[in-house]
């Protein structure tokens, strides 16, 4: 089973306050626009006062009434040859001059315009919703789509595969989640390009450990007084699987002898070119799921000759020792070199995993004239999509790598900060990726397992994690509506269905919206994988 895991990205921090900035500009712009329509009626109203009170006083001096201020809340009364100034909220004929004074022909000047701050209002209440409705829907998609592939790796993986036998295959099969038992065998020899002389039949994987006895430098560290303190270095031998360069030693210092030319230290491992399991051949990614190794010296020679040294076996450790100018005729026995190790001495030790029962569960497909499988993976399965063609989608989707299938969740392919702030989607795409779940099934195991036992290890997506983007989709969602709605709040309360809410009314609307787009986004989410399951959005 495999399933993928990574960290949340460095760009999501950046992301994070960019959005929750461009909220609190788009809350105060707006808030600020409504504040100064509010203004601006007042400012309205008073005008409309100060003009009814002249009227009705029946001046006729040529005198005219103005605001003074950008609020309008003081109002001054311009005569010919004197100024006077009134309340705004307080107007009477007395607050003016004598009767006669003023004509019916006085001019009022506003402020502000009350249509235009109504419109600049509405505009920014209209751009910032966009803005939220364009963060909603990516958050709703790429976490509904993540989900509802989860789901069907599982449910719909469960409902496809079949269990065929190993020793005959159905060209029928071909593109179809398949369920196989049998004994897998090594077809070919395994030979360690280090040794030449260690070859091994009826084996899938070969393992390699060189060691050489060397000094190895140590040196002991303790705190005191605030400072850090360091005792002489120590010097040991002991068997490592890398060269210690004595020249980085402190001196005064034992030498340490440079390994054979050509000798590489530590441990490699190497496949069998062809690993049978029946009629099918398993790739290197599936022969690498086999870890039951076994000593090999039992399959090998009991000397072996390799870069100018010769190793000798020993029964008892299972390694294979050899010393620079070793040999039998000045030494006859062998205890000394097993026992009386010497800087510079070389061992290397073989394991090796043995032919063994073997269960797999992938998807049959044909490669280079052999039967061998590729990983399981959902793919979009439309409505007009006949079986044929999505096993045809199935293995194309297979065979290509697993990163290269993530990518195409993206928008674009801009990597970094400036892919994440360039679209929303890639953001979410993002953020919505860096989780451990399952996302696709190849199972092989060394042992006989029933056809459910893939699916048992399958990790799906945290119910709290789903809820979490849900609750924050829904939430960008509202918001924006909300505020896409703000200027036609008049419309939206004269609706009949809606005017027995009264100033609730845009609030209602845009939770009604909110929820149905939310519910459709899921639903064609699901269609392309699980078409049943995106009904249930509709109940």
């Amino acid at each position: 089973m495999r399933w993928t895991s990574s960290s949340i990205p460095r760009p999501l921090s950046s992301c994070i306050a960019f959005f929750a900035a461009l909220a609190f500009g788009g809350f105060q712009l707006s808030t600020s626009a409504v504040i100064r329509v509010v203004s601006s009626k007042s400012s309205h109203h008073s005008a409309e006062a100060v003009s009814n009170a002249s009227r009705s006083a029946n001046l006729s001096t040529g005198a005219h009434i103005r605001p003074l201020g950008n609020e309008g809340r003081r109002l001054a009364v311009v005569l010919p040859a004197m100024v006077r100034e009134a309340p705004a909220g307080n107007l009477t004929t007395a607050a003016f001059a004598p009767a006669g004074l003023l004509g019916e022909g006085a001019v009022f000047n506003r402020t502000q315009s009350i249509g235009a701050a109504q419109a600049v209002g509405g505009v920014a209440s209209a751009f910032f919703g966009i803005l939220f409705i364009m963060l909603a829907v990516p958050i709703h998609w790429f976490n509904e789509e993540r989900t509802v592939r989860s789901e069907a790796l599982s449910a719909r993986g469960l409902e496809e595969v079949i269990s065929v036998e190993a020793e005959r295959v159905s060209k029928a099969n071909r593109g179809r989640l398949v369920h196989v038992q049998g004994r897998a065998k090594g077809a070919a020899y395994l030979q360690d390009p280090q040794f030449r002389d260690v070859a091994v039949s009826r084996c899938l994987k070969l393992q390699s450990t060189v060691e050489v006895f060397q000094w190895v430098q140590t040196t002991r560290t303790w705190l005191e007084g605030g400072r850090v303190r360091r005792c002489q270095p120590r010097f040991h031998a002991e068997w490592t699987t890398t060269h210690q360069d004595s020249l980085r030693f402190r001196k005064p210092s034992p030498e340490n002898p440079r390994p054979p030319t050509g000798l590489r230290l530590g441990t490699a491992t190497h496949v069998c070119p062809r690993v049978e399991l029946g009629a099918f051949l398993l790739t290197d990614d599936m022969v690498n799921s086999f870890r039951r190794f076994e000593p090999a010296m039992q399959l090998l020679p009991q000397r072996i000759a390799a870069h100018g040294l010769t190793f000798f076996a020993n029964q008892k450790d299972g390694y294979y020792y050899a010393r620079p100018g070793f040999s039998l005729v000045r030494n006859p026995t062998l205890g000394g070199l097993f026992s009386k190790h010497e800087v510079g001495d070389v061992r290397v030790r073989f394991l090796c995993v043995p032919e063994t029962n073997a269960t797999v569960v992938a998807v049959q497909c044909q490669k280079d004239l052999d039967e061998t499988f590729v990983p399981y993976r959902p793919v979009c399965q439309g409505p007009c999509i006949d079986e044929g063609h999505a096993r045809d989608y199935r293995v194309e989707a297979g065979f290509r790598p697993l990163k290269e299938l993530r990518s195409e969740t993206t928008c674009c392919s801009t990597g970094g900060c400036a892919g994440c702030c360039c679209c929303a989607c890639n953001t979410i795409a993002c953020i919505c990726a860096q989780e451990v779940v399952t996302e696709e099934i190849c199972y092989v195991s060394d042992s006989l397992d029933p056809i459910d036992m893939p699916f048992r290890s399958v990790v799906k997506r945290s119910p709290w994690r789903v809820w979490n983007f849900r609750v924050m989709g829904l939430a960008a969602m509202f918001l924006g509506v909300r505020l896409f709605l703000n200027p036609f709040s008049g419309m939206v309360q004269g609706v009949p269905m809606l005017e027995v809410y009264g100033g609730a009314a845009t609030v209602v609307f845009a939770a009604m919206i909110t929820l149905a787009t939310s519910a459709l986004i899921a639903a064609v989410a699901a269609i392309p994988y699980r078409p049943t399951l995106a009904f249930r959005w509709f109940v």
